[in-house]
């Protein structure tokens, strides 16, 4: 590194103009944000390499030579926001350890520390970045032998003592943990010392000095605290590789279960929770000193092992701190589960019955305590026996379940039970729900399968008694309609992420009965609750829960989906979107399911007018989402003949669908009015009259229309036309057979490679005059959007690779083909001027009160050639649509770019040609335009402020 100023050419010069003006005492920053963007441009190489041209280590160079000059001005010089920008700066080179070699040589660190101790001592968000600076420093060795001379890691220490806020506390324990596992491989005594200093306040000496355990506390929570923070990092350490050294050390060396044991706390119950709470995860180590690496392992010695984790847990129970104790449970918990999924599997050795797991201990407590005091508030004392005599199944279920306790963990359900406040149940059990639903990813499946039975039975209790006790509405209030959201929520994911169905669940066959009670039992529920409960409907639906799915019964009488019409048909009326949404969803599931499984299902469609309703919704819902929805569920209805002849015979369906692409406002709406035009061209025979409509509409769709997704989507449609081309032709599924039966000739043809090369002649002519190729041109040529290129690329790799396969050549393209009967409404390739006015007598434009959408085609009559390729992206022919599809929005006129006719040759030329590599090309110019230039910019503007006069900082 050079020691001038000097910058080269080739260094981005508003980059170096940013950072002298920084350091100039009257540069004011109108909006301190920008300098956290400019960290983030500075960090990221590609962002800095502008056209290439800004190579990393030019920027790192501009940097240090910056710090060298910052750290030779006093701190009056700098606005806070500067000083924190330098340490920033320091953070982000100082990982290098060359870099910061060469800035320690210049005494760089002491200085910055030195002008913005102050800073550092106020503000919170220049504590993190110190925090980020110092971690950069332990990361290698010159800079963890930088912090053990100046004893840097006091200063780390007193700021944890010191009760900074959480996301300080933890960067702060981590720099710490950093350092001392760094320096015990170099220096036994610093690292000593350090342990010593955490530990100062646990020696009994210091203990004595506070004979009040509530000032004992307060003067230990910070020391407690980091205790915690460092048995959980050594415990994550230790569970990717079992290494004991650092652990050892405060374990065994420093002798720290027995000064926590030389506590004995009495009287302040938070003492007491933390000091054992460490005492619990002193077990973890000692599990796994014993037992890792083993195959199989004494169940004596491993029981007593849990017993004594479980003892340690009970002494936490009786502290009745709720909240506490169930996020110590929910800690435990997910330690011993990621432990075993880190491969311990040990064989359970002299065994006499069930191996009663640790993990599983800790889940019953938690599931018992939510579960049975819920219920409890909704059935009093009726708990207690009259509801397991009554229900057998969920007799067997509790009686199972406590089979799997041990009597310590069935003393600490009834420990907390009885301490929990009534006052808090809700607020407690959703808390609990959360820690389930945090650690749902480490269970296993007879886990997840308990779970899952508890959160039934629960939510039958209160669906029941909310039914039959009225009464009862008065007394609940916003914490438990938060907690009903997340027991729903809790089933539906659960349901999903588990695979969980009648199969592995009895008790699943009453969910959806139980969903359904719930949803009607009580008609002012929240609208956030009645949207988990549609939708914990339709996963019931979608995995078959019902008694006679489950039976592949093919009715509705008698169950409970003959009565879910009416209630979905009022959820369609909601004042509330999101319900709304959610029922469509549900509309959309028995639809798909009525089309391969259960026909008898579209009763309930038909009987509750939902075809009608749907598009209704589709066209003139206030709320986009919705109308997306709408959209989607006609995606499945159009694919089911009873329907789609309902939608011919009763409404405009093609024109509906097609108005909707065209003047929908919203792009979320119109991507979806795209996938049905897709469906539609994919599932049923268009009629001739409506062809050509489509084909102008979905040419405008993938290439006029604002939005990426739209275009991606219309392009879908594209491919389709492609497929049935293809299969017109003979192809079966994605290949020619050797032999195929040409209904022109009313013969079998042998395809051979030249045959297949004159079918697929026939394709590409065709293609040509329904518009397909030069929508597919313009899409590959997309600058605007860089994923409609990579769509289009990837719809049409498979075409392509089939026309080289063959060698179709642009010499092989003079042959006169006929035209598919899949576009016989056109007469030739290029249609004349009358054969356009014939179509446009069926498709005269209509005024703005009809709601029947029409248009002029308006086509191509000459082919479009290499020098007005490009212009297929700015072409805009005309064809009003004057009618809204809903009452929000506003009449406007859109410019239609009808279908554009693009020479086979043409573009055989166009898309032999590297593709891929353009779309390369183009992406790597993308990233190196705009945003990190226009920041320098906004920070070079004229943001002094008048009457302040510069000040010599020398």
């Amino acid at each position: 590194m050079r020691e001038d100023n000097k910058m080269d050419l080739n260094v981005n010069p508003k980059l170096e103009k940013v950072l002298q003006k920084l350091l100039e005492p009257d540069f004011k920053i109108k909006n301190e944000v920008y300098l956290n963007q400019l960290i983030s441009h500075i960090t990221d190489q590609s962002a800095t390499a502008l056209d290439n041209r800004v190579p990393n280590a030019r920027v790192k160079e501009l940097l240090v030579q910056w710090l060298k000059d910052a750290c030779k001005k006093s701190r009056t010089c700098f606005l806070p926001s500067v000083l924190q920008f330098a340490i920033e700066v320091t953070a982000e080179l100082c990982a290098d350890e060359m870099v910061f070699v060469i800035l320690n040589a210049h005494n760089v660190f002491e200085k910055l520390l030195e002008i913005s101790k102050d800073l550092i001592a106020k503000q919170a968000s220049a504590q993190l970045s110190y925090i980020r600076m110092m971690k950069s420093f332990v990361q290698h060795k010159s800079g963890v032998q930088w912090v053990m001379s100046y004893s840097s890691w006091t200063d780390t220490l007193s700021l944890i003592l010191n009760h900074p806020v959480v996301n300080v506390f933890n960067g702060s324990c981590e720099v710490l943990l950093l350092f001392v596992e760094k320096v015990a491989d170099l220096d036994y005594a610093v690292c000593s010392n350090v342990i010593q200093h955490i530990l100062a306040p646990l020696r009994k000496e210091n203990l004595e000095q506070y004979r009040d355990e509530d000032n004992l506390y307060e003067h230990l929570e910070p020391t407690l605290e980091l205790l915690l923070f460092i048995l959980r990092w050594l415990l994550e350490k230790i569970i990717v590789s079992p290494k004991y050294k650092l652990g050892l050390l405060f374990l065994d060396t420093f002798k720290l279960t027995e000064m926590l044991i030389d506590i004995k706390p009495t009287r302040n119950r938070y003492l007491i929770f933390k000091v054992h709470r460490l005492l619990g995860y002193t077990g973890p180590f000692t599990f796994i000193r014993m037992f890792h690496g083993l195959a199989a392992v004494e169940y004596s010695k491993y029981d007593k092992l849990c017993q004594e984790c479980l003892e340690n847990f009970y002494i936490i129970a009786e502290t009745k701190l709720v909240k506490e104790i169930l996020d110590c449970n929910y800690q435990f918990m997910m330690f011993w589960l990621k432990y075993k999924s880190k491969g311990l599997k040990p064989v359970m050795m002299g065994s006499t019955g069930k191996v009663l797991l640790i993990e599983d201990q800790l889940l019953l407590t938690l599931l018992f305590i939510i579960s049975s005091r819920v219920s409890r508030f909704f059935l009093g004392e009726k708990f207690r026996g009259d509801l397991l005599e009554q229900d057998e199944i969920r007799d067997k279920f509790f009686t199972e379940a406590l089979a799997k306790c041990t009597p310590q963990t069935v003393a600490m359900c009834y420990k907390i039970h009885n301490c929990w406040p009534k006052d808090t149940i809700f607020k407690d059990a959703t808390l609990g729900l959360n820690y389930i639903l945090n650690g749902r990813k480490s269970f296993t499946l007879d886990m997840a399968n308990i779970t899952v039975q508890f959160i039934i039975y629960s939510l039958k209790d209160i669906t029941q008694n909310l039914k039959e006790k009225p009464q009862l509405w008065e007394l609940l209030g916003a914490d438990f309609f938060k907690y009903m959201t997340l027991l729903l929520d809790t089933m539906v994911k659960f349901f999903k992420e588990f695979n969980i169905t009648w199969r592995e669940i009895t008790e699943t066959i009453s969910v959806l009965d139980i969903a359904f009670s719930c949803l009607v039992c009580y008609p002012h529920w929240p609208q956030n609750v009645v949207v988990k409960g549609l939708e914990l409907v339709d996963v019931a639906i979608s995995k078959y829960m019902s008694p006679n799915m489950a039976l592949l019964i093919d009715k509705v009488h008698d169950s409970v989906m003959g009565l879910l019409g009416p209630m979905l048909y009022a959820k369609l009326h909601d004042v509330h979107w999101e319900v709304r949404d959610s029922a469509l969803e549900v509309i959309c599931t028995i639809t798909r399911i009525s089309n391969k499984k259960f026909p008898s299902y579209r009763k309930v469609i038909q009987e509750a007018e939902f075809p009608s309703m749907v598009i209704r919704l589709a066209k003139k819902d206030s709320e986009a989402f919705v109308r997306a929805s709408a959209l989607k569920c006609l995606k499945e209805m159009i694919q089911v003949e009873d329907f789609w002849w309902d939608f011919q015979n009763n409404y405009n369906i093609f024109e509906e669908i097609l108005n909707i692409l065209v003047y929908e406002p919203e792009g979320i709406v119109r991507t979806e009015a795209a996938t049905v035009v897709a469906t539609i061209y994919e599932y049923q025979d268009v009629p001739e009259s409506h062809l050509g409509n489509m084909y102008d509409v979905a040419s405008h769709a993938a290439t006029a229309d604002l939005h990426w997704e739209v275009k991606a989507k219309a392009l879908m449609f594209w491919s389709k036309v492609i497929e049935k081309h293809l299969t017109h032709q003979g192809m079966i599924d994605g290949t020619f057979p050797e032999v195929t039966f040409s209904k022109e000739n009313r013969k079998i043809v042998t395809l051979n490679d030249a045959e297949v090369k004159k079918r697929l002649i026939k394709v590409l002519e065709q293609l040509s005059a329904t518009g397909c190729l030069a929508v597919f041109a313009a899409a590959l040529q997309d600058d605007s959007d860089l994923e409609v290129a990579k769509t289009a690329l990837v719809l049409i790799k498979d075409f392509v690779a089939m026309l080289k396969k063959y060698k179709v050549t642009e010499q092989d393209l003079v042959l006169s083909t006929p035209v598919s009967p899949l576009d016989s409404f056109i007469t030739s390739p290029f249609p004349s001027a009358s054969s356009v006015r014939s179509l446009d007598s069926q498709y005269g434009t209509m005024s703005p009160s009809s709601d029947v959408f029409q248009m002029d085609l308006v086509q191509a009559s000459t082919p479009i050639n290499d020098t007005i390729l490009e212009s297929i992206l700015d072409s805009e022919d005309i064809g009003l649509l004057d009618s809204l599809p809903h009452s929000s929005q506003v009449t406007e006129t859109v410019n239609l770019r009808t279908k554009q006719v693009m020479p086979n040759s043409v573009f055989i030329n166009f898309i032999y040609g590297d593709l891929d590599g353009r779309l390369k090309e183009r992406s790597r110019w993308l990233k190196q335009i705009g945003s990190f230039d226009s920041l320098l910019d906004d920070i070079l503007k004229d943001y002094q402020v008048e009457g302040v006069n510069s000040m010599d900082c020398y």
